[in-house]
């Protein structure tokens, strides 16, 4: 059974330091998609953007061949897929989520910049073997460390089933305890130029731990024709790495001629010719990423040939359901139902080219919100502290705004006028006779040395008389900030006279409809 105990991604160096949508859970990370959520399945990388993102702007993912001619930074080793994201050149209004596996060593991540060059993203966490980038604007994105990677790694060998008393074998190296390396070891065994219908032998050989560069020179001793040695130096950005050609033989055993710092041999046996691949009980430890939404989320599939991720078009196939379900499930799901236990059965050759298939998941709303182009304007005060009543009201704000409510949330990025942004939005709401969301928590209304705190926003709602509506988030109400000013300025504007709405124990889409009703009302 699924363990939903865990905590939510943290990103240290960003402002906003939890996306309270991804939780790192036993089994991996659990995604949690809100009402106005849009999630985007393509391959191995999950893209999760707002409805009001989403829609208008066509969102695109292409992983690129690391072959292509790509000017990278200095000293920066590639450990993850290299992603072009489209649309360039567009700001989004919030940030999107991208979650995508990377090699153990991880440190950073880099995104393009417009003119040429690269620089390091701060918004990015590293959980049960992915990295979680909130991204404002897309460019080309790759994660991986500018420091030489040192890291265990390991040599298996497979063989087939020896057709005609011939049998062939292949080693594979990879990183002890990655995760990646073992899902892209498992797509090996889905290509029939790779490690199709070839076995896992006895025993599996721990190499020692390896820096970028280190000698490894690994060749079949007792076969003259394939003597070269390979990878001759160790290249993590190359890992998992699969022997270019077989060793032949007439017996189901080969010795390895293993050579680092020292020469030593290794013999492989298959044993079990019924266990095919990878071993099961080390494949139950890559660590996956579920997504989980309501009843209502609709899944939707799509197919495009080439590594574009937009689909032509996409159709029906079901409901998410309330359970948390894998994404290498889901597409199989939708794709295969009798391959659940494969990795990724969406990928497939067809015609000579190879065909993804692009799973879109909508988030729907279990409530009927009606749609707000006719709705006042709001503007939502509250502290910036990424409580649970944060949180909640910024899904709220991004469940509205997928409905058309003309609501304002302050998400400054980097380099943005925070303070602008505040003056522009009050004013709006003033001149648009619109109301002011007082998300009431036991602070709120403190005056701090931010010119545009709660106490502020409240200020200017008194002087103008703009309309404020209380939610209530926390006990007790009224709020009870420190400070004498706060105190009486709570005491006037959050009046008993002035009705507050009930947030406790509801949930963001009834919450919604709530604020919905009211900024339709006169």
């Amino acid at each position: 059974m699924l363990s939903l105990q865990g905590h939510a991604a943290s990103f240290p160096d960003a402002e906003n330091a939890v996306d309270s949508r991804v939780l790192d859970i036993e089994e991996g990370l659990l995604v949690q998609l809100g009402a106005s959520d849009i999630a985007v399945l393509h391959d191995e990388v999950l893209l999760v953007a707002a409805k009001p993102v989403f829609n208008p702007h066509a969102l695109e993912v292409e992983i690129l061949n690391r072959d292509q001619a790509l000017r990278l930074p200095e000293k920066a080793v590639v450990l993850s897929p290299i992603l072009e994201l489209r649309p360039h050149n567009v700001r989004f209004e919030e940030p999107v989520l991208l979650i995508f596996p990377v090699c153990v060593g991880s440190t950073k991540a880099w995104r393009s910049l417009e003119g040429g060059g690269w620089e390091e993203l701060r918004d990015v966490g590293f959980l049960a073997g992915h990295v979680v980038l909130r991204l404002d604007h897309f460019c080309q994105v790759f994660v991986g460390t500018d420091e030489p990677p040192k890291a265990q790694i390991k040599i298996s060998c497979y063989m087939n089933d020896g057709l005609d008393h011939i049998w062939a074998a292949k080693w594979a190296i990879t990183q002890t305890g990655c995760c990646r390396c073992k899902q892209m070891l498992a797509d090996c065994f889905r290509d029939e130029e790779v490690l199709q219908d070839y076995k896992l032998c006895q025993w599996t050989v721990p190499a020692g731990t390896f820096a970028q560069g280190d000698s490894l020179k690994i060749s079949w001793p007792d076969c003259p024709d394939y003597t070269d040695p390979e990878p001759g130096n160790v290249n993590f950005e190359r890992f998992p790495l699969v022997a270019p050609m077989p060793w032949l033989g007439q017996q189901p055993s080969v010795e390895l001629r293993i050579e680092d710092a020292k020469v030593y041999f290794r013999k492989f046996c298959l044993v079990d010719a019924s266990v095919r691949g990878l071993d099961h009980s080390v494949e139950k430890q890559v660590s996956e990423v579920y997504v989980t939404g309501n009843s209502k989320s609709n899944v939707e599939v799509g197919t495009h040939s080439g590594k574009s991720g937009r689909a032509v078009s996409f159709t029906p196939a079901g409901q998410l359901g309330d359970v948390p379900v894998s994404t290498r499930d889901l597409v199989a799901r939708v794709k295969a139902p009798t391959e659940l236990s494969s990795s990724r059965p969406f990928i497939r050759k067809v015609r000579g080219k190879e065909t993804s298939t692009i799973v879109k998941i909508s988030a729907q709303a279990s409530t009927s919100i009606p749609d707000g182009s006719t709705a006042r304007p709001a503007f939502f005060s509250l502290r910036f502290d990424n409580s649970p009543a944060f949180q909640m009201a910024k899904s709220i704000y991004r469940l509205l705004s997928s409905y058309n409510y003309k609501v304002r949330f302050v998400e400054a990025g980097y380099g943005d006028d925070f303070g602008e942004m505040v003056r522009e939005y009050l004013y709006e709401i003033k001149n648009g006779g619109g109301v002011i969301l007082a998300v009431c928590t036991r602070r709120y209304g403190e005056k701090t040395e931010s010119k545009f705190s709660t106490f502020d926003e409240l200020s200017y709602a008194d002087s103008h008389g703009v309309k404020v509506v209380p939610l209530k988030m926390e006990s007790p109400y009224p709020p009870t900030p420190p400070g004498d000013p706060a105190k009486a300025l709570i005491d006037k504007v959050l009046k008993p006279s002035v009705a507050y709405l009930d947030c406790l124990g509801k949930s963001e889409e009834d919450i919604a409809l709530k604020v919905a009703r009211l900024l339709l009302s006169n």
